[in-house]
């Protein structure tokens, strides 16, 4: 690393931003600038908001180094909030590259299966299952999760909507979330068990009988987060959700979601547009859960979400 990268570097660290951008365009054949000195000018640019020449910048380093993942992170988040017209706070973003060799601690998929199917979380699970108002559905599933525990033991493996919101949840301990389909609450409620004070926007036509099953409204909602404990923001949005979630995210367009559940309109075309409405608001790092792509009956959601990924 030559003098006058390291100069800026730790000027940049300093909280020197505007120095250390000047000294780095300084530097002589900006072509040639390795891939250190090439992302801290894209932190020094982001911090500046200006957002365009931070990209450019990354795109340039990423063409150079694909792998560079604190690169494809901030690449990411430039992108959203560009696309938002709102530019993220990077005032306190530190670049470190000798120390930092990995970017920021993420969830990843294994990891979140993995405690999603762990014995002590079914065993909060069922536990959470008597704190509900009881129905037909409930019942039936604390049921089957006590035979199949019983049964194959830790050995057990098994992925519902409820363990993997659970698992997400207490990891994550997300700020906003956001459901399409809410029915009578219990995927809602499971993650205001795992995080208390997250913020809740609930999306639902709160049809009677739907599917099948009661639908007992937005009011049974409400008191059965407050029954978890839910000390966070709850705002439920009633209609067709290809309608309500735009004006939704029209009306809050700064909003990000750390997870979010679809599990709403189950036709091919709507579900995949519930989908391409909320992945553009899903935080870095953050999880989306799409329910039922194993169902037998919707054997199409899973090109669905393929799809829409």
């Amino acid at each position: 690393m030559t003098q006058a990268l390291e100069s800026s570097i730790n000027q940049l660290n300093s909280g020197k931003t505007i120095e250390a951008l000047e000294q780095l365009n300084q530097i002589q054949h900006q072509e040639l600038l390795p891939v250190i000195g090439r992302y801290a000018k894209a932190v020094a640019l982001a911090r500046l908001d200006r957002i365009s020449e931070a990209i450019a910048c990354l795109e340039i380093l990423l063409a150079q180094q694909p792998d560079h993942l604190q690169a494809q992170t901030l690449l990411t988040e430039l992108e959203i909030s560009q696309s938002a017209s709102t530019a993220p706070h990077f005032e306190e973003m530190h670049f470190a590259p000798e120390t930092n060799f990995y970017g920021s601690v993420a969830l990843n998929p294994t990891t979140l299966k993995n405690i999603a199917t762990s014995p002590e979380l079914w065993q909060e699970l069922l536990s959470f299952h008597g704190s509900l108002a009881t129905d037909e559905y409930v019942a039936y599933l604390d049921r089957y999760y006590r035979d199949c525990l019983q049964r194959f033991g830790k050995h057990w493996y098994y992925l519902d909507i409820v363990n993997v919101l659970l698992a997400a949840s207490k990891t994550l301990q997300p700020k906003n979330y956001l459901e399409i389909g809410v029915r009578r609450g219990r995927s809602a409620c499971v993650v205001a068990r795992g995080c208390p004070s997250v913020n809740v926007f609930a999306f639902d036509l709160w049809m009677p009988n739907y599917a099948g099953m009661e639908n007992p409204g937005a009011a049974f909602v409400a008191a059965e987060l407050k029954r978890q404990g839910h000390r966070g923001q709850m705002e439920f949005i009633d209609g067709d959700s290809h309608q309500t979630v735009p004006q939704f995210f029209d009306a809050h367009p700064d909003l990000r979601l750390d997870l979010i559940t679809v599990d709403g309109d189950h036709s091919e075309s709507g579900a995949l547009d519930d989908l391409c409405n909320v992945i553009p608001r899903l935080a870095v790092g953050g999880v989306l859960v799409f329910d039922d792509i194993a169902h037998p009956e919707h054997p199409y959601l899973l090109h669905v979400w393929k799809q829409a990924i």
